[in-house]
């Protein structure tokens, strides 16, 4: 070397930058602070930018506070020999948010009734812990009992405070009816079958109960064998599965006037038909002390003591002293 020589050295070591990360924002997020990691060197000056985000501090600092999704650029500038580096970074909107609430719905049992239920069985999308919100307070052990027929709105936050909310619409079961007719007339011991109409199905039903007026029960199938002996009242009684009740009543009306049916002609020619005189009766209990027939002169024909209600043979055959009387009145 000669006094005139110099020794130069390339300076051209460019700043090494590391952002950091892309990061999530979530639906609680206001901001976020990036520092990044500079090296290969000691003097630099910072400019971020952004074309989509926001950057919520000056951008010739190294760390920043970003306040939206969006990517973020920074450039290093090495002023000891002009180099310059940079690197991105995006802030990305996280897309698993809860979508849903899967739930099983306990309808009341009977009508107007206030044990409905409502049981979250899981949640699709988000992050545990949650939090739901129904009827007024916080759903505990995942049910929501008590309620009654209605709209009924869950409202759900993640363990990030993303919100959904859900309708949830309960219904009530139609009214049990049981129906009877109004009322019916029956003669002195007439059979009739009773049965009811309900709007529930059969299958459903778990018990039925007939009383007379007294209370007694007469009876516990769908229909009811009766015989009428006097005025009464009957109630049915049905009870399903779930217990809801209803009952019906029905006025029976007994007629309990004797009636008679006395023949005023009958012809004992022995040809078989009206051979024999005998009195008829409806079922009205009664019995005959004793009879006496006289003809159109008052002369007594026949009399006896022996003849019964709706027995022919023990009529009178139309003779008298062993002998036909003569035809006439």
């Amino acid at each position: 070397w000669n006094e005139d020589t110099k020794l130069i050295n390339e300076d051209k070591i460019r700043p090494l930058v590391e952002a950091g990360p892309d990061l999530v924002w979530h639906c609680n997020t206001t901001e976020l602070n990036v520092t990044p990691i500079i090296s290969n060197g000691t003097d630099f000056e910072y400019t971020w930018q952004s074309n989509n985000g926001r950057i919520l501090t000056p951008v010739n600092r190294a760390d920043i506070t970003v306040g939206s999704t969006g990517t973020y650029v920074i450039e290093v500038l090495n002023t000891r020999n002009g180099c310059t580096s940079n690197d991105v970074f995006s802030v990305n909107k996280e897309t698993n948010v809860p979508v849903d609430i899967l739930t099983r719905i306990s309808d009341p049992l009977c009508h107007g009734q206030n044990n409905a239920e409502i049981e979250i069985q899981s949640i699709v999308g988000g992050f545990e812990p949650y939090t739901i919100i129904a009827a007024g307070g916080p759903v505990s052990n995942n049910r929501i009992r008590s309620l009654r027929a209605g709209r009924y709105l869950l409202e759900l936050r993640d363990r990030y405070d993303c919100k959904l909310e859900k309708e949830i619409v309960i219904q009530d079961p139609p009214v049990l009816t049981v129906d009877l007719p109004l009322e019916i007339e029956l003669a002195f011991k007439e059979n009739t079958t009773l049965s009811f109409v309900t709007n529930y199905p059969v299958s459903q039903i778990a018990s039925i109960i007939w009383r007379n007026q007294q209370g007694v029960i007469i009876g516990n199938t769908e229909m009811l064998d009766y015989e009428g002996y006097k005025d009464d009242e009957i109630t049915v009684e049905i009870e399903t599965i779930n217990g809801c009740r209803a009952e019906s009543r029905i006025k029976v009306n007994v007629d309990t006037n004797l009636k008679l049916w006395i023949p005023n002609i009958f012809s004992p020619n022995g040809d078989g038909t009206n051979d024999v005189f005998f009195i008829g009766k409806n079922k009205i209990p009664a019995d005959i002390d004793q009879i006496a027939i006289y003809d159109r002169y008052g002369n007594k024909v026949y009399q006896s003591s022996s003849l019964r209600f709706n027995e022919a043979e023990t009529g009178w055959d139309g003779t008298f002293k062993g002998r036909p009387v003569e035809s006439g009145v």
